[in-house]
């Protein structure tokens, strides 16, 4: 049987850009009652069109930091596909700027961040890293949840006190700045930190009753690829390389704190985007674990949901 996970590079990023575009043209034209929520407007062209490069580089980022650490097989564009499945295929924010500007800086940061595992004295990626989650953060103020991954760093990679301090120190670097700017241009030194609050508890819960069956559909497929890659890793932690280990460990911590800014009132759509990039990594790692047919046909459910998305409420 043709194995259809296993694709040459310029096809998967073809189908990233086609995954891309499709999904951006019928949020235009058929967007969901719950994609507009939480932002009614659609993104003028331009925002689409700088929202498309963004998701692209992210879906890159995502797939070169996967075949550095290990988590395929071999060399490997799956996560390419993946990204934009998750990414794009389920639900799509009209903040599309928002969405993939944030994205991209939780892509980087996780890439920085688990170059630091593989030098253990790489202080600057881990700095990098933390920096990037920083910027998120300010992009889109409910990716805050994402900081408590380091609490969870603490233990998995394992960070030393120096590590530590240098890891808080990027992340709290951007709204430090943010902040000193603000205050240096006249206003109250509070005022950032008070709106930053306000956007995090502003909003409402997202309406999981409203969702599309399709959409409802592809949510439960990919919880199943992401239980079998999480219930995997656990089962053969101890014959993987540690590198290895401790990518899926940090990936699957930062999904569920991902999935928190879901659920959070600000969050919804928005952060789906961000969860992406996390959940890429464990799912291409249980689908590249599955055997040849069980793959090809995890693969081919995805492709026929995202086409059926674009025509079937």
């Amino acid at each position: 049987m043709l194995a259809i996970t296993r694709q040459t590079s310029v096809f998967a990023t073809l189908l990233l850009i086609v995954t891309i575009a499709i999904t951006f043209v019928r949020l235009y034209l058929n967007p969901f009652d719950v994609e507009l929520q939480h932002c009614p407007y659609l993104p003028l062209l331009w925002q689409g069109v700088v929202s498309g490069v963004l998701m692209l580089t992210t879906g890159i980022v995502v797939n070169r930091t996967a075949v550095k650490m290990g988590i395929l097989g071999g060399f490997g564009t799956l996560p390419l596909s993946i990204f934009g499945f998750l990414s794009c295929g389920i639900l799509l924010s009209p903040d599309l700027l928002t969405a993939s500007a944030a994205a991209a800086m939780v892509a980087f940061g996780q890439m920085f961040m688990l170059k630091s595992i593989v030098s253990i004295d790489d202080k600057q990626s881990l700095f990098t890293g933390t920096l990037c989650l920083g910027i998120a953060v300010i992009i889109y103020p409910p990716c805050a949840v994402l900081i408590g991954v380091l609490l969870v760093a603490i233990f998995i990679m394992p960070l030393s006190l120096r590590k530590i301090i240098i890891a808080f120190t990027g992340v709290a670097l951007p709204l430090l700045g943010a902040t000193y700017v603000h205050w240096y241009l006249g206003g109250a030194i509070t005022d950032v930190p008070q709106a930053f609050v306000n956007s995090i508890m502003g909003g409402s819960m997202m309406r999981f009753d409203s969702f599309p069956t399709i959409t409802a559909a592809l949510v439960l497929l990919t919880a199943l690829v992401l239980i079998y890659g999480v219930i995997n890793s656990f089962y053969h932690q101890y014959s993987m390389l540690v590198t290895i280990r401790k990518t899926l460990q940090l990936s699957a911590w930062l999904l569920l704190f991902a999935l928190v800014g879901v659920a959070l009132p600000s969050g919804g759509v928005t952060m789906v985007a961000v969860a992406a990039v996390p959940a890429t990594m464990v799912a291409a790692f249980a689908i590249d674990r599955m055997g040849q047919n069980s793959a090809n046909i995890i693969y081919a459910l995805y492709l026929l949901l995202i086409l059926a998305h674009l025509f079937l409420y």
